[in-house]
Parts: structure tokens; sequence; C-alpha cells
């Protein structure tokens, strides 16, 4: 009934004309047939909403609660998002207040298409637990693909406060997690997943001020190292320059 949502997310396109890039979906398995509009009787957070909202790029978080029928709430970020650029949105619902972040800053400008700031709907409110997707959804029965990357989805049982978000935001923009994919092409891992040693290969020119997290099989952070070209040795760790 309350929590948040992080997600890291970079769009290549933005559909301007017709259709929406969802970033994340929760609701039924097939589309509301008879009723245009993203509906998924569900949560769905995604770019743009064209011809609802013609040749918009903003992003949007809605809820659908009234089974196949207009969202019961919904704000957009009220200024465009750009294509190629990471961000990160962080949604959160109180008990009696929700609100947006985007790249650690509060979205004072949002705008509520459906619902107000002391509206609370979160999962529990979906009409349809049936299917959760990323980068999937439905505009007006016809399926929808992102076009670009999704990195860093967390989702938390309590709404977060600001320094939280901030934090969310400071821990990941500087982690390997978000390396534009041509540089992650170019390192090595290996074993993975391993049992006792761990050999992490990168260009000499592309160590940078970047951080190394390495998580167990339940998802567990493990370690975190820097990632500098001095740092050879942690416990199990190797860093081999190629």
């Amino acid at each position: 009934g309350s929590g948040s949502i992080s997600v890291w997310f970079k769009a290549d396109k933005i559909p301007k004309q017709i259709g929406i890039a969802p970033i994340l979906y929760y609701g039924a398995q097939d589309s509301c047939a008879y009723m245009f509009d993203a509906s998924n009787q569900g949560l769905i957070i995604e770019l743009g909403h064209s011809p609802v909202h013609y040749f918009s790029q903003n992003l949007y978080f809605t809820i659908f609660s009234n089974n196949c029928d207009y969202p019961s709430f919904c704000y957009d970020s009220g200024h465009p998002i750009n294509v190629g650029q990471w961000y990160n949105f962080v949604a959160v619902v109180g008990r009696n207040s929700n609100t947006g972040y985007l790249n650690g800053v509060e979205m004072t400008h949002r705008r509520y298409n459906f619902g107000t700031d002391n509206t609370s709907e979160f999962f529990k409110d979906a009409n349809k637990h049936e299917k959760f997707w990323l980068g999937r959804g439905y505009w007006d029965a016809w399926p929808m693909y992102f076009k670009g990357s999704i990195d860093e989805l967390k989702i938390f049982n309590k709404p977060l406060t600001h320094e939280q978000v901030l934090i969310l935001y400071n821990e990941a923009e500087n982690s390997t997690g978000i390396v534009d994919i041509n540089v992650l092409n170019e390192i090595n891992v290996f074993p993975n997943p391993s049992k006792e040693n761990l050999t992490i290969q990168y260009p000499e020119n592309n160590y940078g001020k970047k951080t190394v997290r390495i998580y167990d099989m339940s998802s567990q952070l493990i370690l975190i190292a820097k990632w500098i070209p001095i740092f050879l040795m942690f416990q199990n760790l190797e860093l081999v320059s190629i």
C-alpha cells in the first residue's frame, strides 16, 4: 500500500506521435481490448503518452485500480526527458502522500493528471496481479517496447526520505551498473559465478574512478572496491589490466 520504486533508465527513442516507452509494467497479462491508453489494471512507469498528450516526452507514473477504465492516479514530470541521457527516477508513496524524484531532485513541477499529492496507491491497489515486466507494456491494446537501457531497479516496502533518495542516486551514479554498453563490452569477468577467485579484465585506459560491487548468489553485497590500477588483490578478488 505504500513504498518506493527506484530505477535508472536511458531512452534511445520516445514515441512522439502514438504510443509509449514502458519502463516498468505491473498488472494484467492481457491488455484492455476496449480501452485506449496504457490501461493495464495495475501500475506503470513510462515515457511519452501520445496522442493523449501529443508529442510528450515526459515521464509518467500511473496506477489503474478501476479495472479497464481511466487511471485512478497519475502524475508526469512536467518536463521532457532527453533521449540518450541516463536518469534515476524514484517514485515514493506514503500513507497519505506521494511524490517523485528525478536524479535526486524532487519533481516539484510534476503535473497530476489523476489524483492529487495526497493520493496513496501502490502495488496492492492494482486490479490484477499477473505480470511484472521491464521494458514492455501496452498502448491501446498493442504491445509496446522500451528502446534503450534499464538498470538498478530497486523496490522498497516503505516511503524513502529525500536523504535516502540522494544516497541511492550518489551510490549508483558512479557504479559500473550504468556504464555505457560499449564500455562494458571491453570488460571481462570470469569465472562468473565464482566459488573462489574472480578476475576482472579491463583496458588500461578505462579504469577511471569507478566502483566494483560484488554480490553473492542470494544478491547480498559482499565486497565494494575502488576500481584503481594500484588495487591488485583484496582477499579473493583480483583485478588484471589487459
